[in-house]
C-alpha cells in the first residue's frame, strides 16, 4: 500500500510541468529515501494504515486513537516520520 501512494506521488513529480529540474531531483530523492526507509517497516506496520474502522464509532475516540497510533508510530519510526513530514514540506511550499 505504502509502495502504490510513494509511485502515485512519484509518476505525478516526473510528469509534472512548471517544475524545475533542481526540485525534481529534491523531491525525487526524498522519495527513494523514503521508499528505503518504508520497505524497512515490516508488514504489520504497513497494514495498520489501512484499517477499517466501524462506521459507529465515535468520533472523538477514532481521533484519539489515531493520535495515538501516529505518536507511537513517530517513537518507533522517527527517520520516515522525518523524511515524510520533509516530503510534505516541499509539496506544500510549492502549494501542492
Amino acid at each position: 500500500m505504502i509502495d502504490r501512494h510513494i509511485d502515485h506521488l512519484e509518476s505525478r513529480i516526473r510528469n509534472a510541468e512548471g517544475l524545475s529540474e533542481e526540485r525534481r531531483t529534491e523531491l525525487l530523492g526524498l522519495l527513494e529515501s523514503l521508499r528505503r526507509e518504508a520497505a524497512s517497516l515490516p508488514p504489520q506496520a504497513q497494514g495498520k494504515a489501512e484499517a477499517d474502522v466501524p462506521a459507529d464509532r465515535p468520533v472523538d475516540d477514532v481521533v484519539s486513537e489515531i493520535q495515538g497510533s501516529l505518536a507511537g508510530f513517530e517513537a518507533s519510526h522517527p527517520k520516515l516520520t522525518d523524511l515524510t513530514n520533509q516530503v510534505a514540506m516541499v509539496l506544500s511550499n510549492m502549494g501542492i
